[in-house]
């Protein structure tokens, strides 16, 4: 297991209240103009949030523990594989910087004169680049409108 590694959880409506305040801290500190990047994970169909294992810790941390009320459904985390693939038309979110982008396909990268690397395509404002394969998988989870 490794901090960067996905995790999904239910989240109780006490967890989702920590989450809601944790974003509205977060973008309370950045400049009114980039407050509109910044998009909190919501459920998945399943009812699932999707987290980086730090991302997790960093936001609930401090409201777990003996004696806190749950934040956690059944107290379970559900691992996702890193290289777990990412479906065409998702919205994702780069943890480190809060941007989003839409996810568009698998892709090959060229840095220099090296071989290929897999890559992630990404769309945004009307441009697409390339994200490193390991990068987009430790780094990006999916927004859920």
């Amino acid at each position: 297991m490794n901090v960067n590694d996905r995790v999904r959880v239910r989240l109780t409506p006490h967890g989702l209240t920590i989450l809601a305040e944790y974003y509205d801290h977060i973008r309370d500190q950045l400049p009114a103009s980039m407050r509109g990047l910044l998009k909190p994970t919501g459920a998945d169909a399943d009812g699932l949030h999707t987290f980086l294992l730090w991302e997790l810790l960093a936001i609930f941390g401090a409201s777990s523990g003996h004696g806190f009320p749950d934040v956690f459904e059944d107290g379970a985390l559900h691992l996702v594989p890193w290289n777990a693939p990412t479906p065409a038309g998702t919205t994702v979110r780069d943890t480190t910087t809060g941007a989003t982008a839409t996810y568009v396909a698998h892709a090959s990268h060229v840095a220099g004169r090296g071989p290929a690397q897999p890559a992630a395509l990404l769309h945004v404002d009307g441009h697409h680049f390339t994200v490193d394969a390991e990068h987009f998988a430790r780094h990006f989870v999916a927004v859920v409108p």
